[in-house]
């Protein structure tokens, strides 16, 4: 279960009106089994963990999942949980001693997405913001100012003001009420307080030119699984994420 799930979840509640105080006392369970609810990660589909790193992005890449359960080969019980932030940092490290290997540019390299890219203006609000994100099935967006230049990414579970909200009611508020750029706002306020800690992803952009090990580097920096490539006036023109980069090595022809 993830905090994107949570999102969801009282939106859809609250569509039915079911009542502030029921959405409180509803377990884990019945979130589980309520009609119109599905878990970004709704099966339990584990790697051992004497597995290959390659057979783990095969598994990520297939159920199209942020993350793995990792478990003992032996007992079964569960040692670790990795995802593609965890490949990021095995190909940079990887990059830094092969870099020949990863010396292609984004653009020679042909990778990413660069047709019809959704971005957000900073003053969209944030539920406008989630139904981009849900309709078309992405991680989050690239936020832009009044000239498209890129001052942020949002991401779908980068909803830092969650954690200061005490019910579902004042979520709910907040989701109508905050603009994208107020929201990053507010998670870099949290962050600098120490009242909440450095897991949010960051925005790590990139120019088509750029080296593949650059590319690898601003997400290792940023905490983030992907790069937004920018033109000159730092306008968003296409997104390379890690799953290209992963598919870009192992070849199509293993999935």
């Amino acid at each position: 279960m993830t905090l994107s799930d949570y999102i969801h979840a009282i939106r859809v509640w609250r569509a039915q009106n079911i009542p502030a105080t029921e959405l409180m006392s509803k377990t884990i369970a019945e979130m589980m089994h309520s009609a119109g609810l599905l878990f970004r990660h709704a099966e339990y589909l584990p790697v051992d963990a004497e597995d290959s790193v390659q057979q783990m992005c095969t598994m990520l890449l297939r159920t199209e999942n942020d993350y793995v359960p990792v478990v003992d080969a032996e007992n079964g019980n569960l040692v670790s949980i990795l995802g593609f932030l965890d490949v990021v940092q095995l190909l940079n490290q990887a990059a830094m001693q092969y870099p020949n290997l990863f010396a292609r540019s984004i653009r020679d390299a042909n990778i990413g997405t660069f047709h019809n890219v959704a971005t957000a203006p900073k003053t969209a609000k944030l539920w406008e913001v989630l139904d981009v994100v849900e309709q078309r099935g992405i991680s989050g967006l690239p936020v832009v100012d009044e000239q498209g230049k890129v001052v942020g990414f949002y991401h779908r579970s980068d909803v830092a003001f969650i954690i200061k909200a005490a019910d579902t009611d004042t979520v709910l508020k907040n989701l109508s009420n905050f603009t994208a750029e107020e929201s990053m706002a507010l998670k870099e306020q949290l962050l600098l307080s120490g009242e909440i800690m450095s897991s949010f992803q960051g925005l790590a952009v990139s120019r088509l030119n750029d080296t593949l090990s650059s590319a690898l580097l601003s997400m290792l920096r940023n905490r983030t699984n992907r790069v937004v490539v920018v033109n000159e006036q730092h306008q968003c023109v296409g997104i390379v994420t890690i799953k290209d980069i992963v598919r870009h090595y192992m070849g199509t022809r293993t999935f």
